[in-house]
């Protein structure tokens, strides 16, 4: 798509700045969840025209918006893309049953989340330690699994920042795991223990880099370098199918002070790791390796395309005209 108009970058800013300030609060998954349910609340209250047209109208304006959060929100995106193409495919419909149909959402996001917690669970066969970076609803229905096996596995936890890490250790105490929690830069040490590891990926994108937390990055290649089984959690709504010319990652200038002086560091909000890194990608579906990843992703792809050009030409024939694909 082609950039936004300069009066809207402010905008855009602040919704990039605020979405990654809760993914890193409470993990992907939940804020694909928080963004159904506060749609739902705003449909419900909305005053305005509940025309099908009108609705339309509106939300191919968020999708808009949206778009340019992306590779990072693909899953946002593309439920938004989901329930537009809903309106389109039912233009009689009341909104009441564009409610319903955001249900239907919730209750598939859910069945998503169980289906790949069930098949990660199946790694933990033999006794083995586990390191875990980053936390997440993904990461939490793999460890409730997990907890119900005969031996459940021993975990390392990577250390981060209290925002990050405090949610996952508060998991394990409640849960009853036996962890310990070691600095992420320290992780080497620990390798020689280490059964698995596992990952929550935010997405992956169309050249073929999976998107992680910050301090993924150097983690996956240490492991992969002392052949530790690695896996990335990602169900493929997540999956990021444009054809980006930015970079994955958000970028952010901060005013800092040091030794008295100000200077301005930049922050990445994301790191980006190559897929081959990884020993395979657990999705809802089956627990893939890299060359099976990239045709199911292919698959999906051609999908989506179908699907985005759909709202491209629904985009066209409204006034003001179009962005491209």
């Amino acid at each position: 798509m082609s950039g936004r108009p300069a009066d809207n970058q402010a905008l855009v800013q602040t919704l990039n700045t605020q979405l990654l300030a809760l993914d890193r609060a409470y993990g992907p998954d939940a804020i694909a969840r928080d963004f159904i349910q506060a749609l739902d609340r705003t449909l419900q209250t909305y005053k305005g025209d509940v025309s099908g047209a009108a609705l339309r109208a509106e939300l191919l304006a968020l999708h808009d918006v949206l778009l340019d959060c992306r590779p990072r929100m693909a899953s946002l995106i593309r439920d938004l893309q989901s329930i537009i193409l809903f309106t389109v495919e039912r233009p009689q419909a009341s909104l009441d049953e564009l409610c319903h149909y955001l249900h239907e959402l919730l209750v598939i996001k859910d069945l998503r989340r169980s289906s790949l917690g069930q098949l990660a669970a199946r790694l933990f066969g033999r006794p083995a330690a586990l390191l875990l970076h980053s936390y997440g609803d993904l990461l939490a229905e793999i460890l409730r699994e997990a907890a119900r096996q005969a031996e459940r596995p021993r975990v390392f936890v990577a250390e981060q920042d209290p925002e990050r890490t405090g949610p996952l250790i508060r998991f394990l105490r409640e849960a009853g795991y036996e962890f310990t929690v070691v600095s992420e830069y320290s992780v080497t040490h620990v390798v020689p223990e280490l059964g698995l590891a596992i990952f929550s990926a935010l997405t992956m994108n169309a050249r073929e880099q999976v998107v992680l937390g910050p301090g993924s990055a150097g983690l996956v290649a240490n492991l992969h370098d002392a052949r530790v089984p690695t896996y990335v959690t990602l169900t493929t709504n997540k999956l990021s199918f444009w054809e980006e010319h930015t970079e994955p990652a958000f970028r952010e200038l901060r005013q800092k002070e040091y030794d008295g002086g100000p200077l301005r560091k930049e922050v990445f909000s994301h790191d980006v790791v190559p897929l081959d890194l990884f020993t395979a990608v657990i999705t809802e579906y089956e627990i893939l390796p890299p060359p099976q990843m990239r045709e199911t992703y292919e698959r999906l792809r051609q999908q989506f395309f179908e699907d985005e050009a759909r709202l491209r030409a629904l985009h066209a024939s409204l006034p003001g005209g179009s962005r491209d694909g």
